[in-house]
C-alpha cells in the first residue's frame, strides 16, 4: 500500500529522523509514491539527509540540480556532488548518473572544462559492461561526431545498435541510424529500406523527427511503397 508507505517513512523521520529516512521521504515525493509528487520537497529532504551523511541523498541531489528539477539549475553545484561522490570510497553512483557526468565533459556545462577523453571515460563507466545500454548512444555519439576519438561511422553504428535495446535511447539512435543508411554516411551503402525501418522506430518511440521522416519516406517513396495519405 503506497498511503501507508509514505505514512511509514514520515514516522520514521519523526521518531528517529537518520539520513537515510530523509532520503527515503524525498524520494517518495520525488517519484509520487504515495504523496503528490512534488521535487522541491524531495530536494529538502535531500539535502537533510545529505547533512546527515546519506550518500544516496547527494546523489540523487546532484540529480536535481542538473536538470533544474525542484531547485534552480546549477551546474556547478551538481558537478561538485557528483565529483564528491565519485572520489568516495566505497561508493559507486549509479551507472545512468556516470552519463550526466560525462555530459559535463562533453559540453562543458557550468565552469567544467571540455575534456573529450574523460566525457568517453565516463560514458563507458556508465555501459559497466553492458548493463546500462542506453550509455551506447553517448558512445555512439562520440565516434559519430569524431569526439576524442577518430570519427567511425562503422563503430557509431555498432554503439547505436547496442542502444536500441534501451527504451531511454531508442528514439535518438534509431534516427541516428536512419541518417546514416538514408544518406550512406562513413561509406555505408544507402539502403533505404533499413533506413525507413529505423526511422519507423524513432516514430514508435512517439518522436516527431522519426514520424517526420517516416512521412517523408511514403510521400517520396524512397523505400519503393509511396503513399501520399
Amino acid at each position: 500500500d503506497k498511503n501507508k508507505a509514505f505514512e511509514f517513512a514520515n514516522i520514521l523521520v519523526e521518531e528517529k529522523g537518520d539520513g537515510v529516512d530523509y532520503e527515503r521521504l524525498g524520494y517518495l515525493y520525488e517519484i509520487g509514491d504515495g504523496v503528490h509528487k512534488d521535487t522541491s520537497i524531495a530536494a529538502k529532504y535531500y539535502k537533510i539527509a545529505m547533512e546527515k551523511g546519506d550518500l544516496f541523498a547527494k546523489q540523487s541531489l546532484a540529480k536535481l540540480y542538473f536538470w533544474g528539477d525542484g531547485v534552480d539549475q546549477d551546474y556547478d553545484k551538481s558537478f561538485k556532488l557528483f565529483n564528491e561522490l565519485i572520489n568516495t570510497k566505497d561508493f559507486k553512483l549509479l551507472d545512468s548518473y556516470y552519463i550526466s557526468v560525462g555530459d559535463f565533459y562533453k559540453y562543458g556545462y557550468g565552469s567544467v572544462i571540455k575534456n573529450y577523453s574523460l566525457a568517453m571515460k565516463f560514458y563507458k563507466q556508465s555501459y559497466n559492461n553492458g548493463i546500462n545500454k542506453s550509455a551506447g548512444r553517448q558512445i555512439g555519439e562520440m565516434y559519430y561526431e569524431g569526439l576524442g576519438v577518430k570519427k567511425d561511422i562503422h563503430k557509431a553504428i555498432k554503439w547505436f545498435n547496442i542502444a536500441l535495446d534501451s527504451i531511454y535511447a531508442r528514439d535518438l539512435t534509431a534516427e541516428y541510424l536512419g541518417k546514416i543508411y538514408e544518406y550512406g554516411e562513413g561509406n555505408v551503402p544507402i539502403d533505404y529500406i533499413k533506413a525507413f525501418n529505423y526511422y519507423k522506430i524513432a516514430a514508435d518511440q512517439n518522436y516527431s523527427n522519426g514520424s517526420f521522416a517516416v512521412g517523408r519516406f511514403f510521400e517520396l517513396g524512397l523505400h519503393g511503397i509511396q503513399d501520399y495519405e
